[in-house]
């Protein structure tokens, strides 16, 4: 797929997510990419798997 120099792109991507409250949270994200460039629109898939960790961790208050 050769796009030349200027193109944009726009994506809808949905995700089914697995986990809960302060836990890791993983999702499978699929949807479709639509790239424009100075012709015809070139549409394209995604499939990937996203993962997300907490960083800080909330006090315990007595």
């Amino acid at each position: 797929m050769t796009l030349g120099s200027h193109w944009a792109a726009v994506s809808v991507l949905p995700a089914f997510s697995i986990g809960s409250g302060d836990s890791p949270h993983f999702a499978i994200v699929i949807g479709p990419t639509a790239f424009f460039t100075g012709g015809k629109p070139v549409l394209r898939g995604l499939l990937a798997l996203r993962a997300e960790a907490p960083l800080a961790r909330r006090e315990r208050h007595p």
